[in-house]
């Protein structure tokens, strides 16, 4: 069974950021079923580095995206962006040290913290974007 399963409500009505959107829950659910696994060394790892990647990819171009159309949200969007990065960057850098293993809280942190930032924020640069 899945973690994260995607829902139209989460849907920002731009299809090149929901699928966006959709990849990064594909891989909160695959780091999700690689704990549950037990299989830290052949997919955890991996897993989060795609995460960690692909997630800067991400903000990168949705920033790329509201700051062509001079969103006023940008600053405070692209701050929450940063410490999200943070927080991940600082998790990796534990886990690769060994001070750190993946549990469920983390696992939960990634759910909630995408989850909530899609449909909270988001959804306010939406309409600005929509051709």
């Amino acid at each position: 069974m899945v973690l994260v399963k995607w829902d139209e409500k989460y849907s920002v009505g731009l299809e090149s950021i929901d699928t966006q959107h959709k990849t990064l829950v594909g891989l909160i659910n695959q780091l999700h079923e690689a704990m549950k696994l037990g299989r830290s060394k052949e997919l955890i790892k991996p897993t989060l580095d795609s995460l960690t990647k692909y997630t800067k990819e991400h903000f990168t171009f949705e920033e790329e995206k509201m700051q062509a159309v001079n969103y006023p949200g940008l600053a405070e969007h692209r701050n929450q962006h940063e410490e999200f990065v943070k927080k991940v960057d600082a998790f990796v850098a534990d886990y690769d040290a060994g001070r750190a293993g993946l549990t469920f809280a983390i696992i939960n942190f990634l759910r909630d913290w995408l989850l909530h930032h899609i449909a909270d924020t988001d959804k306010k640069y939406s309409s600005y974007l929509q051709p």
